[in-house]
């Protein structure tokens, strides 16, 4: 079946009462390049907090949630 004919079975846009959003998400964003020094020297004036340490100062990954992106095999899941 075309996906034009499946459109058909679904209402108009302009009857569903919504607007599309003004701006655009997107998920790769450039930061400024902190150094290693820079970020040593926030880390101690926070006191090594690192639910104080400025988030944009972060490169990389996130270490501190669990995003559920680990990778289990079937008999490690019901393991756990």
């Amino acid at each position: 079946m075309a996906i034009t004919n499946i459109l058909k079975n679904f209402p108009k846009e302009s009857l569903l009462g919504l607007k599309p959003r003004p701006y655009f998400n997107h998920s790769v964003e450039f930061k400024h390049p902190f150094t290693a020094e820079d970020r040593a020297e926030v880390l101690e004036k926070v006191g090594f907090n690192v639910f104080a340490f400025p988030s944009e100062m972060i490169t990389g990954m996130d270490m501190l949630s669990d995003s559920g992106t680990d990778r289990h095999d079937n008999s490690e899941q019901w393991a756990l």
